[in-house]
């Protein structure tokens, strides 16, 4: 069993509901298999975001994520795209954001969100 970090591209990102066009997204119930359950793995998902400001398409996202689950993210966004770094393992997502918020410096305030 592959036990390490991973990325994936969908090519819209994480559907909320059934998609005419399947291929483009990824399912919650994909992300929760990825992430499995007993790893400490981190799921990097790039999401795209439309007609939506993106904190508050990610903040979505993640609720629906979270419903039944234990689910930290770290989101690092802009204006039209989101890069979501999420796990079952909260360390691992502050070391994320801790990187982030040194990398960006005075920027890192509205280009990152720990959720």
């Amino acid at each position: 069993m592959h036990t390490g970090d991973l990325f994936v591209d969908p090519d819209t990102g994480i559907t909320l509901r059934d998609a005419s066009h399947a291929e483009k997204y990824i399912r919650v119930r994909e992300v929760h298999q990825l992430l499995g359950e007993k790893l400490s793995r981190v799921l990097c998902i790039y999401q795209h975001v439309r007609a939506k400001k993106t904190r508050d398409r990610v903040g979505e996202l993640i609720s629906a994520l979270s419903v039944g689950n234990t689910i930290y993210c770290c989101s690092y966004e802009t204006p039209t795209v989101a890069m979501l770094f999420v796990s079952r393992e909260q360390n691992r997502i502050e070391q994320v954001n801790k990187y982030f918020k040194n990398y960006l410096g005075g920027h890192s305030a509205m280009r990152l969100k720990l959720w």
